[in-house]
């Protein structure tokens, strides 16, 4: 259910959107082998929109020209990881991410949203991307769309559990889902308490805004470890 991300080859996988155009792309209208991707620096700071080459459900193309990632003649992705490439397995496999994740995409399959959360990070949230983005393995992906998941894992007693279990890099906390997240007891909650602890950690979800509007000028981490003071605001009053 909780699983780091996806650790491509090589650099010529990745796009940013003037990459995207030039292929005659747009953000609202891509083809089936480019993804929204995420790291786990667009999760603590402002964040980049970024698009990732992923070939994972295809065979070896015939020719380069048969990917619908062609300009000029030739592949973004191919000429960086298979000409560029030190390693020889990497180079005959130049379609494949280095680590794709099977079983991260089997759970994640048919969510419309899940939650994500940054591998090292100071302060750490948890936030809903949209199920058609991939994470890259600077983030962990839990595979839930369920905003009673969301409220606990953003809850002080997890984000304790989180420091003490998990390990650091340098002064910075870091997440992983064998010592941090599958050995945390969850809550057995009634109905009534998960249909609060949704309703509040949905408003903290939307409060904390899309990735694409977080700015660094605020501390995500403490927007989404207040559920108290949360639950108290207004509508109308600023988060």
């Amino acid at each position: 259910m909780c699983f780091q991300g996806i650790v491509p080859a090589g650099d010529g996988f990745k796009l940013d959107t003037g990459e995207l155009r030039a292929l005659g792309y747009t953000p609202d209208h891509l083809p089936p082998v480019i993804r929204r991707y995420i790291i786990g620096k667009d999760l603590v700071q402002r964040p980049q929109e970024r698009f990732i080459v992923d070939f994972f459900a295809s065979t070896k193309p015939k020719r380069v020209t048969d990917t619908p990632i062609c300009t000029s003649g030739y592949s973004i992705a191919y000429t960086l990881n298979d000409e560029r490439n030190k390693r020889a397995a990497y180079r005959t496999r130049w379609w494949v991410f280095a680590e794709p994740r099977p079983a991260m995409r089997r759970a994640l399959a048919g969510l419309r949203r899940y939650i994500v959360t940054p591998y090292t990070a100071k302060y750490r949230p948890f936030i809903f991307v949209g199920g058609d983005t991939l994470p890259d393995a600077m983030a962990y992906a839990i595979a839930s769309d369920d905003a009673f998941m969301l409220g606990v894992l953003s809850s002080r007693i997890h984000g304790h559990w989180a420091r003490e279990t998990g390990g650091t890099l340098e002064d910075r906390p870091r997440y992983n889902s064998n010592a941090t997240f599958f050995p945390f007891p969850f809550p057995h909650a009634t109905e009534a308490q998960q249909a609060r602890i949704r309703e509040v950690a949905e408003s903290l979800d939307a409060s904390a805004g899309s990735v694409s509007n977080r700015s660094t000028d605020t501390d995500p981490y403490g927007r989404l470890q207040r559920p108290r003071k949360a639950s108290r605001r207004h509508d109308s009053e600023p988060p």
